[in-house]
């Protein structure tokens, strides 16, 4: 939890949060978790195909970038909906998702509304999306659905 009281902010990071790291470092980390389950398949039918006495060129020409293509497209998926911070202000309530901290995107201010607890999920609507957030992934969770219960519009029709 970081607060500033001369911009009246108040923000939550997840134990998930990149830091200071940048777009590259952010990528790469999250980039060797897909590669195994994409390659393994490959290489072993590449080996039984070369076992085989097979022209294998076709895997390392067409199949493996492939490969390594899917699994960029995953990784920038899954960074862009991971939720990392949560920064809270008289606006309103700012999400930022790993790919917006990496990129240094600027903050998109929305209400939230229907918050429930259950654990181990916050789960809220916040603009036009629905977010779950997973209780273990934040350090303060109890005082950040404090901070969430404050600023929801349904409570409090001044934030809306």
């Amino acid at each position: 939890m970081v607060a500033s009281a001369s911009t009246e902010t108040l923000t939550f990071n997840s134990r998930q949060h990149p830091g200071d790291a940048g777009v590259v470092p952010t990528f790469m980390r999250a980039y060797a978790r897909p590669l195994p389950f994409v390659l393994l398949p490959l290489m072993v039918v590449a080996l039984s195909e070369a076992l085989q006495g097979s022209n294998v060129n076709l895997f390392f020409q067409f199949y493996f970038p492939l490969a390594f293509a899917g699994a960029a497209a995953w990784t920038v998926f899954v960074l862009s909906k991971r939720t990392v911070a949560i920064t809270f202000s008289p606006r309103g309530v700012c999400l930022q998702t790993a790919l917006d901290v990496a990129l240094a995107r600027p903050c998109h201010w929305h209400a939230v509304y229907g918050l429930r607890r259950g654990a181990p999920w916050i789960t809220f609507a916040w603009g036009h999306a629905a977010i779950e957030l997973e209780e273990t992934l934040w350090p303060d969770a109890s005082a950040l659905f404090e901070a969430l219960r404050y600023h929801a519009a349904d409570r409090n029709p001044e934030l809306a």
